[in-house]
């Protein structure tokens, strides 16, 4: 048999397994995705006004199809994911206490419009023991079936008051839609 052969083969074959192992490795599923996109980004934004999404994803251009909401303002945007998602954060346009809002939805443009694929119940069960208990938010709806609902988290004060910081998700069964965060007003 001819040594050369055996040689290319057998480097063909750990060449192979090494490309296997690393993208194995670096796999990084949509919980992973959204739970950065919460605890990471907008919830850092919203409490100390810190830009999020830096270094991450990259600015919404003009023929992105970004369908973005001018009800935030003097803030900003990014195209998160492969183009799979639309990130904008800000200011509210309308109130008459400023309050930081940080929206992330899929781009309607590029995606499928499902948004994060995920096992909902058990992955909302993680980030509220994970991000929102140590944040002191208690979730508020947790209606959660088929068709598409409206999970919210909002911080309770010592008072036992709900209100200010607030977390809400748009979810179904299998995926999480529309992530929004906004905190208390910002004087």
């Amino acid at each position: 048999m001819n040594y050369k052969a055996l040689g290319f083969i057998a480097g063909a074959v750990v060449a192979g397994i090494a490309v296997f192992a690393f993208n194995t490795w670096r796999h990084v599923s949509d919980e992973d995705r959204l739970t950065a996109v919460i605890a990471d980004h907008c919830l850092p934004f919203v409490q100390t006004g810190t830009a999020p999404f830096d270094g991450l994803g990259r600015g919404v251009g003009v023929y992105d199809g970004a369908d973005l909401s001018p009800q935030i303002i003097n803030g900003g945007s990014a195209i998160l994911y492969d183009n799979r998602f639309v990130a904008q954060w800000g200011y509210n346009a309308d109130a008459v206490t400023p309050v930081r809002m940080c929206l992330v939805r899929p781009n309607s443009a590029e995606d499928d419009g499902n948004g994060f694929y995920v096992a909902t119940r058990p992955f909302v069960e993680k980030l509220d023991a994970d991000v929102m208990t140590p944040n002191g938010l208690v979730m508020i709806e947790d209606v959660l079936d088929s068709l598409p609902n409206v999970l919210v988290w909002e911080k309770q004060d010592s008072d036992g008051d709900m209100g200010g910081l607030t977390i809400m998700m748009v979810a179904s069964e299998t995926n999480v839609g529309i992530v929004g965060v906004t905190s208390e007003p910002v004087e």
